[in-house]
This record gives structure tokens, C-alpha cells and sequence, in this order.
């Protein structure tokens, strides 16, 4: 399996087709984009499938949210504003993946 705790440190990504792969980070990330978690893969084994998906949604949302304010250091007060007030207005990767 993908998340098989024995590989090395693993990092989910999201691809622009709508799929997700588990694989080790790049050696560097670039240096516009926060760095990745990594690991999700290692306490997978040990964990309830329910619990497992909870924590790996809750490792995206917190990566999505640095993203976002490695983004919004750029903007001016009312910009950062209306993007954090359209964040807020969809659900967190947690919310959705525990219904």
C-alpha cells in the first residue's frame, strides 16, 4: 500500500487531475511553498482507518492554512481580509472527511 509505514518519511499531494499520492518530499522544497508534513505515513498501522484519515486531514488543513498566510504576508489588510473571509466560508479538509 502507499502509506506503508516501513517507506520513508511520506508527504500527501494533491494533483491537478483531482488524485492524491503519497511520496517522499523533494530534497528541497521551493522556497515559495511552505514545507510539507512529514510522516503521516508512520502512525498508520497503529491507528483506527477513521482516526488515521482524521489526522491526515487535519496535517493538510494546517499545511493549506500556512500556505495561505506564506501568501498573505504579500497582500495589504483588506486583501487578507476577504481571503481568509472566503477561506472561512468553505469547510476544512477535517470537515469534510469526517462528515
Amino acid at each position: 500500500a502507499q502509506a506503508d509505514p516501513a517507506r520513508e518519511n511520506l508527504c500527501l499531494y494533491g494533483q491537478t487531475d483531482g488524485t492524491w499520492t503519497l511520496e517522499a518530499p523533494p530534497e528541497e522544497v521551493p522556497a515559495e511553498v511552505p514545507e510539507p508534513t512529514l510522516g503521516i505515513n508512520f502512525a498508520r498501522d497503529g491507528m483506527e482507518r477513521k482516526d488515521w484519515l482524521g489526522m491526515v486531514a487535519v496535517h493538510s488543513d494546517a499545511w493549506l492554512m500556512s500556505c495561505a498566510y506564506y501568501r498573505a504576508a504579500r497582500l495589504d489588510a483588506d486583501d487578507r481580509d476577504e481571503m481568509f473571509t472566503l477561506i472561512n466560508r468553505l469547510p476544512t479538509v477535517f470537515e469534510v472527511v469526517s462528515g
